[in-house]
């Protein structure tokens, strides 16, 4: 293993949703309301209070503890924020979202982020091993520029599959390789890739929850073919077959499907919003 760290200096509080994408929910009081589905109450939290599990990414290997995981994912999400942040200030500005729409790099990097939220959750450990058993085939399979993204050659990949049974193997694989070999990063999918806005004077906002990327009842989703992906408390992504049409999306419906899709908790900039979607659990 490399980057092995000092037990000392290793940080144990791993976010499964990052802290840049929960700030897009935020309120104007800096935070937002998160509703429990276990056990019914609504609290006021900041993004980094939420979401995370103790030592998700850490290693540990031959008594030593590895940070390499988080670091990995602190890296590209300093920049993915930085993406993010210039995509919210558009929105607000009202430009058209479909000069992002229309670009292929603005594409690419949602799919890398919808790529590594899918597998960096928690709840996906045993699809994680299922797909554990075929990473070598998966490997051989993906095109050189995304296998440059993981810095190592095919022997670290056969080293992982022998020692997939491991926890630790098991969550590097999860969290940094499945990201990269499972999905079609190709410009060429036949997907459609629709922007849906709330809309400054909609008292609806977009919510989110612990499973964010929502995915059809007929998705692909390692083809980025029916899934949707609440980007922020404005804007929501949409990506179909190409000879999909999907025109318009009900906020209040989406946010239900959300909801019901949700494993513990559902977040809104809005408390009356939470309140109306457990009033809707109640009557179920």
């Amino acid at each position: 293993m490399q980057n092995m760290t000092n037990k000392n200096n290793i940080s144990s509080k791993h976010h499964f949703i990052p802290q840049y994408y929960l700030k897009g929910f935020y309120n104007n009081e800096n935070g937002f309301f998160v509703y429990s589905k276990e056990y019914g109450g609504i609290k006021f939290k900041k993004a980094s209070q939420i979401f995370y599990e103790q030592n998700l990414h850490t290693l540990e290997y031959m008594g030593d503890k590895s940070v390499i995981i988080e670091k990995f994912y602190s890296q590209i999400e300093h920049e993915f924020s930085n993406i993010m942040e210039l995509l919210q200030k558009e929105i607000l500005s009202g430009k058209s979202i479909e000069v992002f729409g229309k670009s292929k790099d603005f594409h690419k990097i949602l799919k890398i982020i919808i790529a590594l939220q899918f597998w960096r959750s928690p709840y996906n450990q045993e699809l994680a091993q299922k797909f554990s058993h075929h990473i070598l085939f998966l490997y051989d399979k993906t095109p050189k520029e995304i296998k440059d993204i993981f810095y190592h050659d095919r022997r670290f990949v056969k080293f992982l599959h022998r020692k997939r049974y491991n926890i630790n193997i098991l969550k590097a694989i999860q969290f940094v390789l499945l990201p990269l070999i499972t999905f079609n990063f190709s410009s060429k999918t036949e997907n459609k890739w629709t922007f849906f806005r709330a809309g400054e004077k909609n008292i609806y906002k977009f919510t989110t929850t612990d499973n964010p990327v929502l995915l059809s009842n007929n998705s692909d989703v390692f083809n980025y073919d029916g899934i949707y992906f609440p980007l922020s408390k404005e804007l929501v992504l949409v990506s179909t077959h190409k000879n999909e049409k999907l025109n318009t999306l009900n906020i209040i419906k989406f946010n239900e499907v959300l909801a019901q899709m949700a494993k513990k908790y559902v977040v809104s900039s809005s408390r009356d919003q939470l309140e109306e979607i457990k009033s809707n659990f109640k009557n179920l």
